[in-house]
Parts: C-alpha cells; sequence; structure tokens
C-alpha cells in the first residue's frame, strides 16, 4: 500500500530545519533534564515521542471536537460535535527519521452531545442535510532533524513555534496553513460552493511529562492535546458562498489501547464508522470532502488529501 505523505490539516507531527533552533524560556530547564533542544535529532525524538512512538508501535488519539460557525462579525455559531479517533503506526527508519502512516475517523453527533446525528439542519438556511461520514487515510509523515519530508516540489507549510516548559510540563505548538483552489465549482456545487479558494489554518499543542521525556528508556510518553482549525465551509454544509468559516476547538489524548476508548464514543465510532476498526480491510485513500465530491478534480482531490485530518 503507497499512502500519500502529507503536509496537511490535521498533521500528527512537525518539523523545522536543522539548523533551526527552538529558543524558548524552559531552554534551560529542558538542558538540565538532559536534552539539548538544538540538537536536530533531538527535537525529532521529542515530536516522534509525544506524538506517537520511536518503536514500531500503533498509537491511538482520541479527540472531542466542537464545531462552530464565524462569520467575520458577532460570536460564534455552535453547529456540531464529533468524536474522532486517529490511528498511527509508527515505526523507526534506518535512516533514523520516525515514520507513521496514520487513519482517522469521526462520529457527528448533535453540538456537545452523544447524541449521534446522521443529518443535520443548518441553523442559518433552514436545509436538513447528510453527513458524509469522517474518514481520512491512510496517509504517511515522516519526521528527521531536517524536518518534514515532502513531496518533490511541495512547500513545508508548517510551523513549530517554541517548546515552552512550565513546571514539569513541556508544550510543543504547532501551525500549519495551507490554501488552494476549490475543486467543487459552483456550477457543479451550487449550495456547497465557498469561493475559489479553499482555505485551511490549523494550530494545536500537545502536553507532556519533562520527566519521562526525559527518560531515554521510554519511547513514547503520555500526551495530551488541544488545536483549533479553522477552514473554508465544507460543501455539505450548504453555506454557499456566505462570509465566513468553521472553526472548530478539540481536546483530548493519546491511548495505550482501543480499550481506554470510552464506552459511549467508542458505539459512536462503530455505528458510524466501523472502518477504523477493521485497518486490514482499508486499502485506498478516503476523506470526507473527496467522498462527497466524486466529480472533483484530480488536482483538487490532491490539495484534500493533503489537507485531510484533525490537527
Amino acid at each position: 500500500m503507497n499512502a500519500p505523505i502529507l503536509n496537511r490539516r490535521n498533521m500528527l507531527l512537525a518539523g523545522v530545519g536543522a539548523t533551526v533552533a527552538w529558543p524558548s524560556l524552559g531552554m534551560e530547564t529542558a538542558k538540565a533534564a538532559g536534552l539539548d533542544l538544538n540538537d536536530p535529532r533531538e527535537r525529532a525524538r521529542l515530536i516522534a515521542v509525544t506524538r506517537g512512538s520511536t518503536v514500531p508501535e500503533t498509537v491511538y488519539t482520541l479527540c472531542r471536537l466542537h464545531i462552530y460557525a464565524y462569520h467575520h462579525r458577532g460570536n460564534v455559531v455552535p453547529m456540531m460535535t464529533m468524536t474522532n479517533l486517529n490511528v498511527g503506526q509508527w515505526q523507526p527508519l534506518p535512516n533514523g527519521n520516525f515514520t507513521t502512516v496514520f487513519y482517522e475517523a469521526g462520529a457527528y453527533t448533535k453540538f456537545d452531545s452523544n447524541e449521534l446525528i446522521s443529518t443535520w439542519k443548518n441553523p442559518e438556511t433552514g436545509a436538513l442535510v447528510e453527513i458524509p461520514p469522517f474518514l481520512a487515510g491512510p496517509a504517511t509523515e515522516e519526521v528527521g532533524p531536517e524536518g518534514w519530508v515532502t513531496p518533490e516540489g511541495r512547500k513545508n507549510d508548517t510551523e513549530i513555534l517554541n517548546v515552552e516548559i512550565f513546571g514539569d510540563t513541556v508544550m510543543v505548538p504547532r501551525a500549519t496553513t495551507r490554501s488552494y483552489p476549490n475543486p467543487f465549482p459552483r456550477d457543479k456545487f451550487p449550495k456547497g460552493y465557498a469561493g475559489p479558494t479553499i482555505y485551511w489554518d490549523s494550530h494545536s499543542v500537545t502536553f507532556s511529562s519533562l520527566k519521562e521525556i526525559a527518560d531515554r528508556s521510554r519511547t513514547s510518553v503520555a500526551s495530551s492535546m488541544q488545536f483549533q482549525n479553522l477552514g473554508s465551509w465544507m460543501p455539505w454544509f450548504e453555506m454557499g458562498e456566505r462570509p465566513g468559516r468553521t472553526w472548530g476547538r478539540a481536546y483530548g489524548s493519546k491511548l495505550s489501547g482501543l480499550d481506554e476508548i470510552p464506552a459511549a464514543y467508542r458505539a459512536q465510532l462503530e455505528a458510524q464508522t466501523p472502518q477504523i476498526f477493521e485497518l486490514d480491510k482499508w486499502k485506498s485513500y478516503r476523506d470526507e470532502a473527496t467522498d462527497f465530491g466524486s466529480g472533483s478534480s484530480a488536482a483538487g482531490a490532491r490539495n484534500l488529501k493533503e489537507s485531510a485530518a484533525c490537527c
């Protein structure tokens, strides 16, 4: 299986150039714990051990994502909530880098509720729309001392911001920015056309224990995650060219295994996206946008793939 290499809305990793340091008020704290954040290899390990693993291992991350509408004026408007599960199959590479093939699925519920929904009444238009399943992947990510390994000619659009250490908590923030031509033309998707350009911005932070990260015997450490996504209207929202975007706010953590998923959330995922529990049968790339817009252009589909996951 050849999974696409992504640098997208939801990347679970990020990197910076090998000559760039991570200035931080916590640099001295890190140094005292035996960590040198000026070392590119140390930075790569930090990302892998907090986001995933430095050894062959499947890593599970569960989040709850609240989705709002924002119109560049007034307050945000609650729309819906998603239970989101990311499954990353991690492994080290011979060159010292770390890579993961990840799969992602989400179950939609009424806002801040456990009530599953397969249709949604748009509070702005009154239209009742069908909700496509949220499936993303399989896709490949790789991180090393040079940062992201991206397809030839692609610009690295992810930036690691300053790593901060408050007390024993290590915070690794990341920002991703993308824009590309809208693959859903107005004539084919008049209700879902959101303008000539699709925009996506994603900002995430992981929170981990400095003591655990400094322990060289640890190949993976416990991490909590918080992220925000700001993106153009999805075509199935049928928002047309109304000013504004969706704003998503999520929080969650790595799990030790599928058994740690709360029963209510697992039931939601099994009902709407059972594929996430049957990865041996999941062979071809999926995401909700390309699933919805089967008539979109090949170039548009590639752009959507590169912007396809949570954070």
